[in-house]
């Protein structure tokens, strides 16, 4: 089945990230993108269910908080501790998380992420006004009517 497949070729390609992103991060080792890659790609392997063998905080969150602890607003490795934080149910820190990636988002990325899943982590947290504000801010920037007409489903949720 399909399914199998890709659980199969995923840890493949996971260790293949780490291997390519550690050698990047041997090579230069002051360049924070390859470093954030590296975490992001170490998370991916702990939620692909290979944890630390230590006990310990998988690799890929250490790293990624080593990066932010270099560069706190760097915005890859805010967002991908903001979905690793909804993951584990941490909304008040997912909520910090994608506020710092927003603040610090250059033109070049793609804003509406971290939007909608600070919209998400408000409504978890269940403070309405703040989700529907950054609802309404994913919407503004999703042309597309389909997701446009979903959000807005989401909004009138939250109103009632």
């Amino acid at each position: 089945s399909k399914l199998t497949q890709d659980t199969t070729v995923q840890p493949a390609f996971i260790t293949n990230a780490i291997e390519a992103f550690e050698n990047a991060t041997k090579l230069k080792p002051d360049n924070l993108d390859a470093e954030t890659g590296l975490g992001v790609a170490y998370a991916n392997q702990a939620l692909a269910g290979m944890m630390d063998a230590t006990g310990g905080p998988p690799k890929g969150i250490m790293i990624l908080l080593d990066v932010v602890k270099k560069d706190p607003g760097n915005y890859k490795a805010n967002l991908n501790l903001g979905q690793l934080a909804v993951q584990s149910r941490q909304f008040d820190k997912a909520v910090t998380r994608f506020k710092t990636a927003i603040a610090n988002a250059s033109p070049k990325d793609n804003i509406v992420e971290p939007y909608f899943f600070l919209a998400e982590s408000y409504k978890q947290l269940g403070m309405k006004k703040e989700a529907i504000e950054a609802y309404e801010k994913c919407k503004q920037m999703i042309p597309d009517p389909v997701i446009g007409q979903k959000i807005e489903q989401y909004i009138k949720e939250l109103k009632n």
